[in-house]
């Protein structure tokens, strides 16, 4: 995904709560706070128990 929003221009930013740095990018300390900046999001989360309703109506809240 990185290479794709950089081949169009866009800058790319993240939240990891592992806290792994990435290369040219904008990491964030929280979930809310990227949503805040992003225009566009994809994400990348397994389906498990833990990350069920991640999406919910709080989080989109935070959404532009």
């Amino acid at each position: 995904m990185y290479n794709y929003a950089k081949a169009f221009g866009c800058e790319v930013g993240y939240y990891d709560i592992r806290n792994i740095k990435g290369v040219n990018t904008i990491s964030f300390g929280s979930p809310e706070e990227l949503f805040n900046w992003s225009d566009i999001l994809s994400i990348h989360i397994p389906s498990n128990p833990e990350n069920k309703n991640f999406i919910n109506r709080e989080m989109l809240a935070h959404s532009k």
